[in-house]
C-alpha cells in the first residue's frame, strides 16, 4: 500500500508538471501574438489555437481526469488502512492537500488558456473580418 502512495504522489507530480507545461505554453503563445502579431498569418494563428486546446484537453482527460477518478479509489483505500497508523494518516492527508491543490491548479490552467484562446480568437476574427 506504500508503493500505491508513492506511485499516487509520482502521478500527482507528472500532472502537477504537465500543467505547469500547458501553462507556460498558453502564455508563450499570448507573448507571440503580442510581439509578433503582424508576422503571424490567421493560418498559424488558427493552428496554434487548435493544438493548445487538442494537448489542454488531452492533458487533462489522461492525466488530471485519471488521477481524479483512480487516485480517489486508491486514496480511499489508503485512507481506511491508515486509520491505525498515525504516520500515514498524515501522508494521506497531505496526499488530498495535493490533491486539492492540483484540481485549483488545473482550473487557473483553464482558465488562462481559455483567456488566450479567446484573444487568439478575438483577433482572428478582427482580421478575417
Amino acid at each position: 500500500m506504500i508503493d500505491d502512495l508513492k506511485m499516487a504522489k509520482a502521478n500527482l507530480a507528472l500532472a502537477m508538471k504537465l500543467d505547469q507545461k500547458i501553462t507556460e505554453q498558453a502564455r508563450k503563445i499570448e507573448r507571440l501574438d503580442n510581439e509578433n502579431g503582424d508576422l503571424r498569418t490567421n493560418i498559424d494563428q488558427q493552428e496554434a489555437v487548435n493544438e493548445l486546446q487538442k494537448g489542454i484537453n488531452m492533458a487533462l482527460r489522461k492525466e488530471i481526469g485519471g488521477l481524479q477518478a483512480t487516485d480517489a479509489v486508491q486514496l480511499k483505500e489508503i485512507h481506511n488502512l491508515g486509520k491505525g497508523n498515525e504516520g500515514l494518516q498524515y501522508e494521506v492527508m497531505d496526499l488530498h492537500n495535493v490533491v486539492d491543490e492540483l484540481i485549483i491548479r488545473n482550473r487557473c490552467a483553464r482558465a488562462v488558456a481559455l483567456r488566450g484562446t479567446l484573444k487568439q480568437y478575438r483577433n482572428l476574427r478582427r482580421t478575417v473580418f
